[in-house]
């Protein structure tokens, strides 16, 4: 990636600029769909990734009293996040496996993807 960017460098395109078209690109992020997806005024869901054990009440207390939906597992978001969303949702998920991917093959070990990911409990 990085030597393919260094190629297309020029005196008028900077390398960041670059590294920001192609990972526009490789994550298929359109102009159109940017507006959409990418609303400053809120989000629209929470995931937890983590918590401690003897935090399970607060984690139920944030489910009841949030006002956006809180994932908790990644299989269950189809049936609680609907349209633009969900559609963001799912793109957050294959930002996760790309990175997950290129990490996998720079340890040279196979991590978990999304779906199979427990949350992390300490």
């Amino acid at each position: 990636f990085s030597q393919f960017a260094d190629l297309l460098k020029s005196k008028n395109t900077t390398y960041t600029r670059i590294c920001r078209a192609l990972l526009h690109i490789l994550l298929n992020i359109r102009q159109d769909d940017y507006a959409a997806l990418w609303q400053p005024d809120g989000i629209p869901y929470l995931r937890v990734l983590g918590f401690r054990r003897d935090s399970s009440v607060l984690l139920s207390a944030i489910k009841k009293e949030a006002s956006v939906p809180l994932i908790t597992k990644v299989a269950d978001a189809s049936s609680i996040l609907h349209g633009i969303a969900y559609k963001r949702f799912l793109h957050d998920v294959v930002c996760a496996d790309l990175y997950r991917t290129t990490s996998s093959m720079q340890i040279q070990t196979e991590l978990p993807n999304e779906y199979r990911q427990p949350i992390v409990l300490v």
